[in-house]
């Protein structure tokens, strides 16, 4: 039983690596969401920046080409803001993927922590009651010893 035990603590310690490189990947994720969640910030001021010169711009004497211009750096910083939420899109689809793997992971550890419990409990409870079998043999044996002394006494 104690080999058993131990299998199923080197079981539950492969489970739980296996877990912790999941919680680790997560969080290198969420790392990489909260990098592009910045990126977007950036460029949503870069954005408004760029809109608040165009109407600057566009307000004065200019010529189309400083038009032309101010509207080409509005219309690539929304293209990069586009590309952002895709890339945030397709992150979080794989954040979600990754979650489900760590939940099931979780599970999984926490099975084998039951039964690695159980078994443990069980365990306890065989070497008590062996245990006990001896204080009783031995408390019979004194029991009877006493007798056949005081019974030689008399």
């Amino acid at each position: 039983m104690r080999e058993r035990i131990g299998r199923f603590r080197r079981i539950l310690k492969a489970r739980e690596m296996a877990r912790d490189l999941i919680q680790k990947q997560m969080a290198d994720l969420r790392a990489q969401e909260n990098a592009l969640i910045d990126k977007l910030k950036k460029l949503r001021d870069e954005k408004q920046l760029y809109m608040d010169r165009f109407s600057q711009v566009a307000q004065g004497q200019v010529t189309i080409d400083e038009l032309r211009i101010s509207s080409e750096d509005i219309s690539r910083t929304e293209d990069h803001i586009k590309e952002g939420i895709v890339e945030i899109f397709h992150l979080r689809k794989r954040i979600d993927q990754v979650e489900a793997i760590l939940v099931e992971r979780h599970k999984d550890v926490r099975k084998v922590e039951m039964y690695l419990e159980q078994m443990i409990l069980q365990w306890e409870k065989e070497m008590n009651r062996r245990d006990q079998i001896v204080v009783d043999d031995m408390a019979g044996i004194l029991h009877d010893r006493k007798n056949r002394e005081g019974g030689n006494l008399q």
